[in-house]
């Protein structure tokens, strides 16, 4: 239990992130937290009912897109049906609800939320005092908590709600789990476990990725608390997973499910690979993080066998989300061996800069973030940003490394149990966050990089202690880092083994010849690829649920889209030597977010050299391949276009260059360094 000294040191805590919270929210005035998808939040503060209306009015929606920070009641018409309440405000139940209510005791203004985002502050910054007490002195938990109450990471993600909401249920759930295990009563135990059910079901009203710890809850309660004691641990652990859902469940009635598979697939493009500082590959999964992309390939993939059933089984809006996105786990789960390798990289290199924290958030890496750059650039940003900037440096995560064996051979010579159940809680915590690797997916576990930097200050101080568990330590160590080792090489192994011999089957099947036409334009020359007699009709059709640059009133409900695969050819003895790009060329009628992309080459001026160069182009109503462009000095390299017509399980989204000798490569992404990038555009999605 905790004593009166820790009581209000968290009180005081949670009073200076209250504090702080408040004065990030009036410093700003903006608040996103996706509330364009949920208008029913307005007509309730203004006793219209809790529905969803059936137009969105349009200067309702610019309140709603945070282009204005107030809204009068006097704009809603004073009649008008309304539906049932959408699945995005269904999904977010419990942050929506909060909003209204808030809104409807006082007035519609983003203002007027500032009770929220202090209670959300105030219990994160409590929560972190709480976790960091539970493993070290009272000054180190002080220090922890002061640096993680002003973490500007943190302070700017209060600015989105939805998305800072997880980290305090998160944090807490953490706290209670641990503290259920180490209660000597069997009461108190469940009390605690209970708690913590209810604490992570209700954070799932807020944000859904909070659910990650319903395996893991029942999981450390019944590994980590005591021996012999079998009936408290499966106690715990029903509590525990029975509370989550009592008070998850009107979310949960509202979930369609699926959509893990979506997230991993966008996880995988081209610039989470660059900001978690990866090694290069060959191949390619997304040039770019994109809603509109990554849902294309996948329906563009399940849609071609039986268009006219896909397209008569996509949902109506606001109250259904696409097959895209429903059947996306399976789709992604059938296609596991092609990303397997890649998958635990990601998890490997998240896990390396989370407990570097500073690193990873440095503003020059920022630039990368595919989410955009966490910093508001507020006077109180910009007044705490030197803390990070004095530690985060590319040895950090190294350093970090070193701190979190620290960190558990404290716990193994304290706490042996719990120290096993913490390395597989927070190895999926930290590992599960490489699914899509961006500031605003893992702020949330912040408190790593401070956890393991005082682990290693107090191993130092506590090393004579600690030194008659060291050899047992080790030996755990090596077994677990020797698993480890062989299960990332074997799945390594898999993914190459398993593109390549698709891709050799692919390349051996057949083939249709796109005519090959010059058209020269601007110092480029444009191959036009015509569009299939069999896509047309998709393409003079009405758009789907993704166009234009408005802000959408519903989560993707309706996606149709069409896709072919492209062999091309480039070498012979009329290609010189050199870089360049070769682009693909996208028409594009009111589109959302363009597919046109460029790939880069280089050249031996070798005539027997052959660069095969494999893309899938893409038929949507707002944009469909309109050719496939070279600088005019390399329009010779292009020798041709062929059609591959072989099926094969490689998702859509796949792209790859294939030099001379890439069947001897190893087909995966490399876990890279931790240096600094140069600067470059961020393709962010919006």
């Amino acid at each position: 239990m905790p004593n009166r000294g820790d009581i209000v040191l968290g009180s005081g805590f949670a009073l200076l992130g209250g504090i702080l919270g408040a004065l990030v929210l009036l410093s700003s005035g903006h608040l996103l937290f996706y509330q364009f998808f949920s208008p029913e939040i307005v007509y309730w503060a203004c006793g219209r009912g809790f529905g969803h209306p059936a137009q969105v009015l349009p200067k309702l929606l610019v309140f709603l897109s945070d282009q204005s920070t107030s809204f009068s009641c006097a704009d809603l018409p004073q009649d008008g049906p309304l539906g049932p309440v959408g699945i995005f405000t269904q999904t977010h139940l419990y942050l929506m609800s909060v909003v209204a209510a808030l809104w409807r005791i006082s007035s519609i203004d983003y203002n007027n939320l500032w009770p929220l985002i202090s209670l959300l502050a105030g219990a994160y910054t409590a929560g972190c005092y709480a976790l960091l007490r539970l493993f070290f002195a009272r000054w180190s938990a002080v220090l922890g908590g002061l640096i993680l109450a002003f973490s500007p990471v943190a302070l700017t993600m209060l600015l989105y709600p939805r998305d800072f909401a997880k980290a305090p249920f998160l944090v807490w759930g953490i706290v209670l789990l641990v503290a259920a295990v180490r209660q000597h009563r069997q009461a108190l135990t469940l009390v605690h476990a209970a708690a913590a059910g209810a604490v992570v079901g209700i954070g799932y009203g807020f944000r859904s990725d909070v659910i990650i710890m319903l395996p893991l809850g029942p999981f450390l309660l019944l590994l980590a608390i005591g021996p012999g004691m079998w009936l408290r641990r499966a106690l715990a652990s029903i509590v525990f997973a029975a509370c989550l859902v009592l008070c998850a469940w009107p979310m949960l009635l509202g979930n369609q499910g699926g959509g893990m598979g979506a997230m991993l697939m966008k996880g995988a493009a081209d610039p989470f690979s660059r900001y978690l500082g990866l090694g290069a590959a060959p191949y390619s999964f997304g040039a770019a993080y994109s809603d509109e992309f990554t849902l294309s390939s996948i329906a563009a993939d399940l849609r071609s066998t039986d268009p006219g059933r896909w397209d008569d089984n996509e949902p109506t809006p606001i109250y259904g989300m696409s097959q895209s996105i429903t059947s996306s786990s399976g789709y992604v789960a059938q296609r596991f061996k092609f990303v397997a390798g890649d998958m635990a990289t990601r998890a490997l290199k998240s896990a390396a800069w989370i407990v570097g924290f500073p690193a990873v958030m440095d503003l020059q890496r920022l630039q990368q973030n595919p989410g955009g750059e966490a910093d508001t650039h507020s006077e109180i940003n910009r007044s705490l940003r030197g803390l990070y900037s004095l530690v985060g440096h590319p040895w950090l995560p190294y350093v970090g490394i070193v701190g979190m064996l620290a960190f558990f051979w404290r716990q193994s010579a304290y706490r042996p149990r719990e120290a096993i159940g913490l390395v597989v809680v927070f190895g999926v915590l930290l590992g599960y966050s490489g699914l899509q690797f961006a500031a605003r997916h893992v702020f949330q576990l912040e408190f790593f990089w401070v956890l393991v930097i005082l682990a290693l200050v107090h191993a130092v101080l506590e090393a004579r202690r600690l030194r008659p568990a060291l050899p047992r330590f080790l030996t755990w160590t090596v077994a677990l880092g020797v698993a480890l080792a062989t299960t990332y090489a074997g799945l390594i192994g898999l993914q190459t083994a398993s593109l390549r011999r698709e891709l050799v089957g692919l390349r051996a099947g057949s083939r249709q010849i796109v005519p090959v036409v010059s058209v020269p334009e601007a110092g480029r020359t444009v191959f036009p690829i015509p569009i299939p007699t069999q896509y047309q009709p998709l393409l003079a059709a009405q758009p789907d649920s993704m166009v234009g640059q408005t802000l959408p009133v519903a989560v993707e409900w309706n996606v149709r889209a069409a896709a072919d695969r492209l062999l091309l050819t480039l070498g012979g003895a009329q290609c010189r030597k050199g870089d360049f790009d070769l682009a693909l060329d996208y028409a594009k009628r009111d589109a959302w977010q363009p597919f046109d992309r460029s790939i880069a080459l280089s050249t031996s001026g070798e005539p027997q050299q052959r660069i095969e160069v494999l893309v899938s182009v893409y038929y949507r109503a707002t944009q469909n391949i309109s050719g496939i462009s070279l600088p005019s000095a390399f329009a010779d390299c292009l020798l041709s276009i062929q059609k591959l017509e072989k099926p094969t399980q490689l998702p859509m989204a796949f792209s790859a260059v294939l030099y001379p000798g890439w069947q001897d490569q190893t087909l995966a992404l490399s876990l890279g360094d931790f240096s600094l990038p140069p600067a470059v555009s961020n393709n962010a999605n919006p």
